[in-house]
């Protein structure tokens, strides 16, 4: 709750009782804390400066602030507000919106529960709201042409998803609670609520990771691949069924799950490597005439194979 640094120090200070760690001669503030009032002068703020800084609520960046390593730099931190002087020129939260923008590039690299994407912004950025656990609802606006992996990765609290209709780069068809890049009908992120729609071809990496509140999804006939970790840790899942279109089950895409219940459509079976869809199964159904080549495939399995009525 408090850092202090001897006024005698030559190599750090925490210059106008700020409760941080500066190393003074670059002005880079090493280390914060829940009370830390980041003071004018600093021009950098280090890795893994307010990591797991719970009681962090209020974040103020000050003008003179030019460089900010976001890389776990406020990961475990509990971030409602964010601002940015007005005068600073590398980054912004314009329009009140709760987020740190790179200026430059409009990439919105910070978000928090309270976040609202300002239209102008073109960029969500790697982990953006990774430390964002309350966030429920994503509205994306029509100027954002590009999501980083992992933007908005592992909050089981998010209930709706919106993207703005006059967006060229992604949808969400159909009121179906979920990011969609439209030119390849990649789904990109899911959430509990997500109805997948009739003409998604990919489930995408991590898709609904850590989205324990899913208990139930469908997977259209459309779907033809279903990536990496794209279910991993959908504890509340315990039924899925797959469709005979999906030719392409990544590695750990069913891993931390509970399924029990397992429906596979495929004339033939396909290779599920190490998805862990068959980790915790206790029945497994497959299509009529298909049992003999599904129990010699799934050979660990074959005691709870049996052909759909």
């Amino acid at each position: 709750e408090t850092i202090i640094v001897d006024e005698d120090n030559k190599t750090y200070d925490s210059r106008n009782n700020c409760n941080a760690l500066i190393e003074t001669a670059t002005n880079t503030l090493l280390m914060g804390c829940k009370n830390t009032v980041i003071p004018e002068g600093v021009e950098i703020i280090g890795i893994d400066a307010f990591t797991n800084c719970e009681g962090l609520t209020t974040l103020e960046i000050p003008a003179s602030v030019t460089s900010i390593d976001l890389y776990y730099g406020f990961y475990g931190c509990n971030i409602q507000t964010i601002i940015v002087d007005e005068d600073n020129k590398t980054y912004d939260s314009r329009n009140n919106c709760n987020a740190l923008i790179e200026t430059a590039t409009n990439k919105l690299l910070l978000g928090c529960q309270n976040t609202v994407i300002p239209e102008g912004v073109e960029i969500i950025g790697y982990d953006a709201f990774r430390t964002c656990e309350e966030l429920t609802t994503i509205e994306i606006p029509a100027s954002v042409t590009s999501i980083d992996m992992s933007a908005f990765e592992g909050f089981e609290s998010i209930t709706t998803i919106i993207v703005d209709e006059d967006n060229k780069t992604y949808d969400s068809r159909n009121n179906c609670n979920a990011i969609i890049e439209t030119a390849t009908n990649t789904l990109l992120l899911g959430c509990q609520n997500t109805v997948i729609p009739e003409g998604v071809e990919i489930i995408g990496a991590k898709a609904f990771y850590d989205c324990t509140g899913l208990t139930t999804i469908e997977i259209p006939a459309s779907v033809t691949s279903i990536q990496r970790n794209a279910f991993n840790g959908c504890t509340g899942l315990t039924t899925i069924e797959i469709p005979a279109s999906v030719t392409d089950i990544q590695w750990n895409t069913f891993y931390r799950c509970n399924i029990k219940t397992v429906i596979l459509n495929a004339e033939t079976p396909i290779n599920l490597g190490s998805s862990y869809l068959l980790d915790d199964a206790t029945i497994i159904y497959v299509p009529k005439g298909t049992l003999d080549a599904y129990k010699a495939a799934y050979s660990d399995y074959a005691d709870i194979i049996f052909e759909k009525e």
